[in-house]
């Protein structure tokens, strides 16, 4: 049976399907850096999607929380890549991984940035020295706690895997393409651009505190 509009209606009839998870593995692009890049962002099925908003952390996708207990909290000398908090390794597995700010860096200092509008988005065409190139959407932020989004279609606010090494409530996010990190709360949803990584790595992640998420 199917639940519609509160409505149970029951068939007679057996079917089988599959549902189709919403954090599907996605292909990358080689930028001739040190690691590929995703061709959307998490939560996205098309370059020109922002996919989810997602609070600093949240192997989920779905806390909605805007209490800075709500989200992890880690040794600031490693970062949030390949473990248990990192969404992309989570989600899509193998060696998915959430960004490094040195990756983000090299991304801004390696590449040629365009400001284009892709299907009626606006972002940033990313192009390596190879020719290859994704688009990152200048998707804002989201703000639970008012419910509210900001800078959509003006600025691209993008979480790193970094914690701030002053303040365990905050932690890094790329703003725009500068090559210096901007800090905010981790409780403010940003969307996740994530690489792959073939080299290997023995990042455990530090974990000091693990929230219920």
């Amino acid at each position: 049976y199917v639940v519609c509009g509160g409505v149970k209606i029951i068939s007679n009839e057996s079917m089988s399907f599959v549902t189709k998870t919403h954090f599907s593995e996605h292909q990358y692009v080689d930028l001739g850096l040190s690691v590929k890049w995703a061709t959307w962002n998490v939560g996205a099925e098309s370059e020109s999607e922002v996919g989810t908003y997602i609070g600093w952390g949240d192997p989920t996708g779905t806390n909605s929380s805007y209490l800075a207990a709500d989200y992890p909290t880690i040794d600031p000398s490693t970062t949030l890549s390949g473990t248990i908090h990192d969404i992309a390794h989570v989600k899509w597995g193998k060696k998915w991984m959430m960004p490094t700010m040195a990756q983000y860096q090299e991304l801004q200092s390696k590449c040629t940035w365009a400001k284009v509008d892709k299907n009626g988005v606006a972002g940033w065409q990313i192009t390596g020295a190879n020719g290859n190139s994704i688009f990152l959407p200048q998707a804002g932020y989201y703000n639970p706690h008012g419910l509210t989004y900001h800078y959509v279609g003006t600025d691209a606010w993008y979480w790193t895997a970094e914690q701030n090494d002053n303040t365990e409530a905050y932690a890094a996010n790329v703003f725009k393409w500068a090559a210096n990190p901007k800090i905010i709360e981790k409780v403010l949803h940003l969307p996740i651009r994530a690489v792959y990584n073939e080299a290997p790595t023995s990042n455990t992640g530090g974990s000091t505190t693990t929230p219920t998420l």
